[in-house]
């Protein structure tokens, strides 16, 4: 039987709720015990929508007691002071276990450069301690995302494990190429719903470069898991898409 590993949950009360969305740890916990899901890494809704200190603050509040929930902290660059400078803000993460952090640079998120004049310091801070970086894939929502970017980030900065969110089935045209030369780069399974993609990126790039995420609770997530298990690979294929490649990141993590 398969182990999972979700890479991708919110938690915590949203300004516009979904039906059948849940807020706390408890009923999170429910959803992950009914699809058979042994952990998962959890940002809160708050650090998005209105304060990211705060909400990383009830974050861990709320997960408190509830081991199989691994923290993520929403960070932005220090320059405008809402953030610390990125030494303080490791050893803070340090300090607490935190030990994924989560950039959401685009319009839905706090809308700051990726570049290196604005993000730079924070980069280069993640990686020195080799903290896996889940990333919105798509930025500020361009009609065609900044693939030159993204090469130069992955490039600049190849011990930091980058986990790209938000992406779909039809950036694969671009994903097959970029995954092969930059191999720090990680793609979030939550929206990769397209029809034999799993068994062509495996075939194509491989592996490694894929982990599981459930979207929770914007996305049902029985797609990104069905996706895997009915998936025509190898066994091996799908333990390391399933657990096998984020355990190994975050084992990797010299926070």
């Amino acid at each position: 039987m398969l182990r999972f590993l979700d890479c991708n949950a919110a938690i915590g009360r949203w300004k516009h709720p979904r039906p059948g969305g849940y807020e706390n740890a408890i009923e999170l916990e429910a959803i992950l015990d009914y699809l058979q899901v042994e952990q998962a890494i959890v940002y809160h809704a708050q650090a998005q929508e209105t304060h990211a200190p705060l909400g990383n603050s009830w974050l861990l509040d709320e997960l408190a007691g509830h081991p199989r929930l691994l923290p993520s902290w929403l960070l932005m660059p220090h320059h405008t002071g809402e953030m610390p400078e990125p030494d303080i803000l490791l050893e803070q993460m340090s300090r607490k276990g935190v030990r994924v952090a989560r950039l959401l640079p685009g319009l839905k998120g706090h809308r700051f450069s990726m570049e290196e004049w604005c993000a730079g310091p924070l980069l280069q801070a993640l990686e020195s301690q080799r903290i896996p970086t889940l990333v919105d894939f798509m930025f500020f929502r361009r009609d065609d995302p900044d693939w030159k970017l993204l090469a130069d980030i992955s490039g600049r900065y190849p011990n930091l494990p980058i986990i790209l969110t938000g992406w779909a089935g039809l950036a694969s045209r671009s994903f097959y190429a970029l995954c092969k030369v930059c191999p720090n780069l990680y793609l979030d399974t939550s929206r990769y719903a397209l029809f034999r993609g799993m068994e062509a990126f495996c075939e194509r790039v491989g592996a490694r470069q894929l982990v599981y995420g459930s979207g929770l609770p914007f996305i049902a997530p029985g797609v990104a898991m069905t996706t895997i298990t009915h998936a025509e690979i190898s066994q091996e294929e799908k333990a390391m898409i399933a657990a096998g490649n984020l355990q190994r990141l975050l084992a990797e993590v010299t926070l």
